[in-house]
């Protein structure tokens, strides 16, 4: 995919217009283009803009009002002559004091009720069942997160946040859009120390069909490949994944420290691996460890 038509389909991706093979080869396409990344962002930060910007009746106002109509056409009294009262008050100049005092009072509502339901996004009072629509770092060292409800709504925090980590680790697991899982992920990373992170990222490494999801969740665990069950999984990919530069990536981190229990896999590799710098940093490696590069 060349740029001019990524930069075609970026307003699409941005509002999930694209199928899922477009999507998927828009992102591979994003991951080594800067300046379409560049675009892509400035386009989602439009979306907030005009998001924030909409304003959405409460669910439910259309029903309550045409309720709310039935039953004061059902009550309908015959038309009467107005009182002193009500003619006193469709007088011109007092008709138009009338409606400048409701505009203010309008005005000093809003104001108030926006103050009073201002304040801290975290943590929730009870748990948030919305979709996670986008993540991305906040210039300050924490996350951003804009939940898709009825209308989105944005929420800052940090990542050591629970809640902010729980919602990154649902968006992690977003099917239908890879775009969030990448960003989701690579916001992760950074704390792959937690169990419950390091869990999602090698989910995401075994098991997401999207490549660039894979390179961010190798990204995170390069740091823990010490560990067994990293091992496996670093194994296991560069043993099947489909991605050269997936299994790049995994051979680097696997042969990192020269550990025994990865000859018989580098060896069965060999066997199978066309890629040249893979099958050279397998026999580099195997020869480093005094293993054979045959398997017998």
């Amino acid at each position: 995919m060349n740029c001019e038509t990524a930069r075609k389909q970026l307003p699409l991706l941005v509002y999930c217009e694209l199928s899922f093979d477009e999507e998927e080869a828009l992102e591979q396409h994003l991951e080594a283009c800067a300046g379409c990344r560049a675009e892509r962002d400035a386009l989602k930060a439009l979306a907030r803009l005009a998001d924030g910007a909409e304003l959405t009746p409460p669910a439910g106002l259309l029903e309550y009002c045409r309720a709310d109509l039935r039953r004061r056409l059902a009550g309908e009294e015959p038309l009467r002559r107005p009182g002193w009262w009500a003619r006193f008050c469709s007088w011109r100049p007092v008709a138009v004091a009338w409606k400048s005092a409701g505009a203010l009072a309008l005005v000093a509502l809003g104001f108030f009720a926006a103050w009073l339901s201002s304040g801290p996004a975290v943590p929730f009072s009870r748990p948030v069942t919305s979709r996670v629509r986008y993540v991305e770092p906040d210039p300050r060292g924490g996350v951003q997160i804009v939940l898709e409800e009825t209308r989105q709504r944005v929420l800052n925090g940090r990542i050591e946040d629970e809640p902010i980590r729980k919602l990154l680790l649902a968006a992690a697991r977003d099917r239908e859009d890879p775009g969030l899982r990448v960003d989701s992920i690579d916001i992760l990373k950074s704390q792959c120390s937690l169990a419950d992170v390091r869990g999602a990222l090698l989910a995401a490494l075994r098991g997401d069909p999207n490549p660039g999801v894979r390179l961010k969740a190798l990204e995170g665990l390069k740091a823990f490949a010490d560990e067994v069950q990293t091992r496996k999984a670093l194994a296991q990919t560069l043993l099947n994944d489909d991605s050269p530069n997936v299994r790049t990536m995994a051979i680097d981190a696997l042969v990192q420290r020269k550990e025994q229990d990865v000859v018989g896999v580098l060896q069965q590799l060999l066997r199978q691996e066309n890629n040249d710098y893979i099958r050279e940093r397998s026999t580099r490696a195997l020869r480093e460890m005094r293993a054979s590069v045959e398997t017998f």
